[in-house]
């Protein structure tokens, strides 16, 4: 983990691949003091990149950024949304169920089936099925 900070500054780097490899490694390390540095990456102008910074947020337990996460389930890819609900279900974010339920009925099935789980596991009700 000492080379955590090295490994960060890789984060703002032109290459997108560049910024998912550095996603993952922080990740892989377990560096929850980079939590800063990598939300930062969830308005990443490429979809993947965006999703490896919510799964990585996810994976260090990072309920800090629940709020952030949350702005991203209105994401114009459905990938992004899909990630977000399930981290903010691990993480437990309760103060995001109003968000998550009106996913509910989004066109994506896959966001409304990450949706209807989330929704169970934080203890809510779905709306009623479309």
């Amino acid at each position: 983990r000492e080379y955590a900070p090295d490994i960060a500054k890789c984060l703002g780097d032109l290459e997108s691949n560049v910024r998912r490899c550095a996603l993952e490694s922080l990740k892989g390390l377990g560096a929850r003091e980079c939590a800063p540095d990598i939300a930062k990456r969830l308005g990443d102008a490429e979809w993947t990149v965006r999703c490896g910074a919510v799964e990585t947020l996810q994976t260090l337990g990072a309920k800090d950024c629940a709020h952030d996460i949350a702005k991203f389930l209105g994401d114009e890819e459905w990938r992004v949304r899909v990630k977000a609900i399930h981290a903010l279900e691990e993480l437990g974010a309760t103060g995001s169920v109003a968000e998550i339920a009106r996913l509910s009925n989004a066109p994506s099935p896959y966001v409304r089936q990450a949706a209807a789980s989330a929704l169970k596991q934080l203890g809510a009700s779905p709306p009623p099925a479309r």
